[in-house]
């Protein structure tokens, strides 16, 4: 049996990594074995260089993989915090370029109709996340999607896991919005294991329109799985194009006991270690994903973008550390996202990008990058794909974060300056390392090695103590520290012209209304979230 030579790779670095982080032992031999898996995955790589080129062809059409992990903080990843594990995050980093300034929207579904249809939010009516509950709210049924692009195109279209875009009408769920495959859920949230919301008779999980019942099996392993079994099986006369939205790692904050127990148990603070757990669980899945592309000797010929829909909640273990704020908020810390994008493509690797990308780009900057030419009309998104390519900054220049008329927060990025009319955050506007961090930092404080040391480390700073009106040199200061309004006069009335000229596209807020009839459907043994209960 021919197995590609990339595979056999891939085989040696999980072996590798999961002996890594789960050998009992000391910090010490850890990183000794890390140092040396990696200089033995390094030699196979260049040994297995040439025959992999041989074995894998890199079409102009290439299939294109969207992974978003729901509610990611900055720093929930071992990069940014030493004690979590995230090996796989780590080697698509070395294989791919990493992106520190990628903004998405402060909540979920804003930044999932961002993604998906190139158009900021605010200018439709999605600034603020209202499809919940009995609420009759969803995504415009007139925008064209990117699987609608992608079809178009000749892909085979996925949607995995997360919806959360409108199901009280079947014409507002995936099948019906451009998505050949639906494995996973409607609604916000559910148990990990149960696959529910907090009510008794919502249970929430299907297979194209079917509900595909379920218990015990975490929510990450199902998606992993079925993953898996879709690129094995898939139509090989097709490209892929998959929106694998995780549930990971939303809350309720459940992870597998085995994996805190095994992968976790040095994190003294008992709602991160559970976060551990969680980002791990989600992280081999990634890991999984990565070796199946490989073994079906398709790796080159896909990329993969790896990003957050929103910055960590504080509430649930997340942490955004160094940046500002929390999840919700306008802050850095609710809108910058830890984003990776890995192609067979790309000119470098093991880098950084330092220009500003915004969730509305993906869809042009994904389709150029597949050898497909974006739509050039009607789009707040720009095609960075070039500027990817050369490690080339100066594509974007100006985005709006976000415009909330409901909370009166508006905020732009012109340049190096951020610009808000409004306090960015309703609560957690401060700044919030991981517990394991903080001995270290006020150390360093007390050392004069740290220069922001007025911070009030884990403290909320009331809104009420808050200008609302905020200039930053995000360049300078992406934590947010000093407020140069008064130092700037004219940097601030430039920025209040350029909002203006945006708030002309707001589409104004307005209150959902709720359904009077019920929304919960019923068979013999178990209620579940379906739709039937509006008529868009």
């Amino acid at each position: 049996m021919f197995v590609p030579p990339l595979a056999k790779l891939a085989c040696l670095q999980r072996i590798l990594i999961d002996l890594t982080w789960t050998k009992k032992g000391s910090e010490v031999c850890r990183r000794t074995m890390v140092h040396t898996s990696l200089m033995i995955i390094a030699l196979l790589a260049g040994v297995l260089f040439l025959e992999n080129v041989a074995s894998e062809s890199t079409p102009e059409t290439q299939n294109v993989f969207v992974v978003l992990m729901d509610d990611l903080g900055y720093a929930d990843n071992q990069g940014a915090d030493p004690e979590m594990r995230t090996p796989n995050m780590q080697l698509l980093r070395q294989e791919g370029v990493t992106f520190n300034q990628s903004y998405v929207l402060q909540v979920c579904a804003p930044t999932r109709s961002a993604i998906l249809t190139a158009r900021y939010p605010y200018t439709y009516g999605m600034q603020i996340n209202q499809i919940k509950g009995a609420n009759l709210a969803w995504l415009n049924t007139s925008l064209k999607l990117f699987p609608e692009y992608m079809k178009e195109n000749g892909y085979a279209t996925y949607k995995v896991g997360k919806w959360h875009l409108g199901h009280c009408n079947e014409t507002l769920t995936p099948l019906w919005r451009g998505f050949d495959y639906d494995f996973g859920f409607y609604t916000n949230s559910l148990g990990f294991f149960n696959h529910s919301g907090q009510g008794p008779f919502s249970y929430d999980f299907r297979n194209q329109t079917e509900v595909y019942y379920d218990q015990g099996t975490y929510a990450a392993d199902l998606f992993a799985q079925y993953v898996r079994n879709a690129i094995v099986n898939r139509n090989k006369s097709k490209p892929m194009f998959m929106y694998y939205a995780m549930q990971s790692v939303h809350c309720p904050c459940e992870a597998k006991q085995d994996v805190v127990d095994r992968v976790c148990p040095h994190i003294k603070n008992l709602e991160r270690r559970t976060r551990c757990g969680m980002v791990y669980s989600a992280d081999q899945a990634l890991g999984d994903l990565r070796d199946v592309l490989i073994s079906e000797g398709i790796y080159n010929n896909t990329i993969v973008v790896l990003l957050a829909d929103n910055g960590g909640p504080l509430d649930g273990g997340g942490s955004n550390w160094p940046l500002r704020g929390q999840k919700s908020s306008f802050w850095e810390g609710g809108m910058r996202s830890f984003t990776v994008l890995r192609s067979g493509k790309l000119r470098y690797t093991n880098t950084t990008y330092k220009g500003m990308i915004h969730a509305v780009d993906w869809l042009p900057t994904l389709m150029r990058a597949a050898g497909l030419i974006p739509p050039t009309t009607g789009l707040d998104g720009q095609d960075l794909w070039n500027q990817i390519l050369t490690n080339n900054a100066t594509g974007r220049t100006e985005f709006v974060y976000n415009m909330d008329d409901s909370t009166n927060r508006y905020c732009i990025r012109k340049f190096e300056y951020k610009y808000c009319e409004g306090v960015p955050g309703r609560k957690y506007n401060g700044w919030y390392p991981p517990a394991s961090m903080i001995p270290s930092l006020k150390n360093q404080i007390y050392s004069g090695n740290l220069t922001w040391g007025d911070i009030n480390f884990g403290k909320d700073i009331q809104m009420s103590n808050i200008s609302k009106i905020l200039l930053f040199n995000i360049e300078e200061d992406p934590q947010e520290i000093y407020n140069l309004q008064d130092i700037y006069p004219l940097k601030v009335e430039e920025m209040k012209k350029l909002l203006r000229k945006y708030k002309k596209s707001l589409f104004p807020f307005v209150e959902a209304e709720k359904a009077t009839n019920a929304f919960v459907k019923y068979n013999e043994t178990f209620g579940y979230e379906g739709p039937g209960w509006c008529n868009p």
